[in-house]
């Protein structure tokens, strides 16, 4: 049997449906074999999301033809679990097997939330939003809902907001890498019907790609609009004494000082430097996404403003920030910089808030952030009692310590430490790339601070 022929034979059963209804595989057809963009519009059809690609599609092209095969082959089978999807999205990184991963896990979240998310569906839920294990198993800490780390504001998540960031990751799954041909899938984005996508930051870029948009003088704005913002927020974690606090703020000043003039509501916003110049950089940057540096730069600046909880696309969480910012390494080496100092911010802020906060009932907000940051280190995955536990426990640093990679404890002081020393080794991979001598010495100060010994917890 020739390549094609097999590859048929497992993607005429690819149509996805709740696992308890999905039919055997239907018996082998012949077909001839598509041209390569036909392979992609046949793919994409008319859902950019690839919720269900259609039945009875080859696939020639040899850059693409084993993720293909491995995506059939997880399709074919009677009940494919989030695990799968998650294997194949690591064993074919920046390929069509990303998006497609992705819509298979949207499509099945969009199975068991259509009806609203009933108490009993929680836990698996959850796992098709992250990488979670031991679902069944709780512990004495474990006083938080399956989907609390998916509220907002105080109140219960919601299936909208799950399908949103399910959403959101499908789209990102498509600029996994600037190898993916994208015309297929910004065609599929129809005014009217897509809107939502197409006005998203994800959706903008994969549009501006497939239009191979070029406007240089707006991509060099938008990188230095990006570095402005980064370097502001690297003073503003940096900072730890009463003096460097003070020079954090001045510098936030004169830099909204250059700025369009606030808005009475924002005349108090301390910080309101680095949102603008954050918006700035992805508008002027998505103008000249044909670059693949600018569509890089464009991404980065995308996260670090879900980072920050100010994306246009609201809700910014998802838990995936981390993880966007570790995908944009093959954009180009100033995308990767960039990328290099949000992780740093990022996990900078989540230890710190998770120290001061050991002993308060805020706890488990910030227990969330540090889970983001295990998760933008690849785990295969985590407990998932360790997004419902309300206080610290052994099972809290039992969970950290493995993550992190450091030898298996049930104390505090192991489990920050580990993390401490994580964000030492985040610290050292942006030490190791092309940092400014402003943003190196910011670094530099961070990763001195952070091998000291972590400060008793504070009641």
């Amino acid at each position: 049997m020739s390549p094609a022929l097999a590859l048929l034979a497992l993607l005429s059963c690819a149509g996805r449906l709740p696992s308890a209804l999905r039919p055997d595989p239907p018996a082998l057809e012949s077909a001839e074999t598509d041209a390569g963009p036909a392979s992609w519009e046949r793919l994409v059809g008319s859902d950019p999301l690839l919720r269900r690609p259609p039945a009875g599609l080859t696939w020639p092209e040899a850059a693409e033809f084993d993720a293909v095969r491995a995506f059939a082959e997880i399709a074919a089978l009677p009940q494919p679990q989030p695990t799968d999807w998650r294997a194949l999205e690591r064993s074919f990184p920046a390929s069509v097997a990303v998006p497609l991963a992705r819509g298979a896990l949207l499509a099945d979240l969009e199975a068991l939330v259509g009806g609203g998310i009933r108490p009993a569906d929680a836990a698996a839920v959850a796992a098709l939003m992250l990488p979670l294990s031991d679902l069944d198993r709780t512990g004495p800490s474990d006083v938080r809902a399956p989907l609390a780390w998916a509220s907002r504001g105080g109140q219960e998540a919601t299936a909208a907001d799950l399908l949103h960031f399910a959403e959101r990751r499908v789209l990102l799954g498509w600029l996994d890498g600037p190898a993916l041909p994208v015309a297929a899938a910004a065609q599929a984005m129809r005014p009217g019907v897509h809107d939502r996508l197409i006005s998203s930051p994800a959706g903008s870029i994969l549009i501006a790609r497939a239009e191979t948009r070029r406007d240089e003088e707006a991509g060099a704005r938008g990188r230095a609009a990006l570095e402005q913002a980064t370097t502001l927020a690297l003073h503003l974690v940096a900072a730890e004494s009463d003096r460097e606090q003070e020079l954090a703020r001045e510098r936030l000043v004169q830099a909204s000082a250059l700025l369009p003039p606030p808005d009475a509501d924002q005349a108090h916003e301390r910080d309101r430097a680095i949102r603008l110049l954050l918006a700035q950089a992805r508008v002027a940057l998505i103008a000249d996404a044909g670059s693949d540096e600018s569509s890089g730069l464009a991404l980065v600046a995308s996260a670090a403003e879900r980072i920050r909880g100010q994306c246009p696309d609201l809700p910014c969480g998802g838990l995936d920030r981390s993880v966007a910012l570790a995908r944009v390494s093959s954009w180009g080496p100033d995308a990767a910089t960039q990328a290099s100092l949000w992780q740093v911010i990022l996990t900078r802020q989540a230890i710190v808030g998770l120290e001061l906060n050991l002993e308060r009932p805020t706890f488990h907000a910030r227990l969330l952030d540090t889970v983001e940051l295990l998760l933008g280190e690849g785990v295969d995955a985590l407990p998932l009692s360790l997004l419902r536990q309300g206080a610290p426990g052994p099972s809290t640093w039992l969970a950290i310590t493995r993550a992190a990679g450091a030898p298996d404890a049930t104390e505090a002081e192991h489990g920050l430490r580990a993390l401490r020393d994580l964000l030492v080794r985040r610290c050292d991979r942006a030490l190791a790339l092309g940092l400014s001598s402003e943003d190196r010495a910011l670094v530099e100060r961070i990763k001195g601070r952070a091998e000291a010994p972590p400060p008793a917890p504070t009641p």
